[in-house]
């Protein structure tokens, strides 16, 4: 997911889409109507994008406002993980040579202040505790390949471009890790699996019905989606992050 916040009255734009893939030649996108759904369509819009009166292809020294917020991974690791024909190490540092060449393209069009987002340790999630232990045990390992890979080029991004403003790698894997470690005294009655009554959205944050607890007090939304409560966590925590 990529989203664009500028500095002047806290506009947002969002360019999320379901599904979304770093590269869809590499990674397939589950359904074919999922065409855009891709971090090169964040960079198609050219001179169209200027909802805040600002032109992404202003150039070099014309910097873009706010942060330009990136986190991709979830759907290349978790659709990739069993892949036998390929080395682990090896895809990633493929999927992130096209991701950070996006990121190139987006400095050079006047971006200086990211928030790089990793991958949380979906390994955790219903949809692959469901698989077993090999499966879990597999898709940690390549989450953890993958998230090491990224932070290494975070900082080599850092220090190899001059004139960027805040750069923050936030740590989604160690707090999502935190919140299912901490789970009960957090008030999380189940941590491992989730409502199907609750999975496509409730609408009340207190809904509740027969045979599941009230819906904040699951941690999934579904097989591999948080529920709010997580991602009001996860804002604090950024928001903090940001701010020290």
């Amino acid at each position: 997911m990529h989203a664009v916040v500028a500095a002047v009255a806290l506009s947002l734009g969002s360019l999320a889409a379901a599904a979304a893939t770093v590269a869809p030649a590499a990674v397939p996108l589950p359904a074919p109507k999922l065409t855009w759904g891709n971090v090169s369509h964040l960079f198609v819009f050219g001179d169209s994008y200027t909802t805040t009166g600002w032109n992404v292809s202003a150039g070099i020294d014309s910097p873009i406002p706010g942060f330009h917020k990136h986190a991709y991974g979830i759907n290349d690791v978790g659709n990739s993980w069993g892949w036998t024909n390929v080395t682990q190490a090896g895809f990633h540092n493929t999927l992130l040579n096209r991701y950070f060449g996006q990121v190139e393209s987006l400095f050079k069009a006047g971006a200086r202040s990211f928030l790089f987002i990793n991958v949380p340790p979906i390994d955790r999630a219903p949809l692959f505790i469901e698989q077993g232990v090999n499966a879990t045990k597999q898709v940690k390992a390549s989450l953890a390949d993958y998230n090491g890979q990224f932070a290494a080029r975070v900082a080599l991004f850092k220090a190899t471009h001059k004139g960027l403003g805040q750069v923050t790698l936030f740590d989604a894997n160690k707090l999502f890790n935190t919140l299912l470690d901490n789970a009960g005294p957090l008030g999380f009655v189940n941590s491992t699996g989730f409502c199907e009554a609750y999975q496509n959205g409730t609408p009340s944050i207190t809904t509740q019905v027969a045979g599941c607890a009230p819906v904040s007090q699951y941690f999934w939304l579904n097989s591999l989606h948080p529920l709010f409560t997580v991602h009001n966590y996860m804002a604090h925590a950024i928001a903090t992050e940001l701010s020290a």
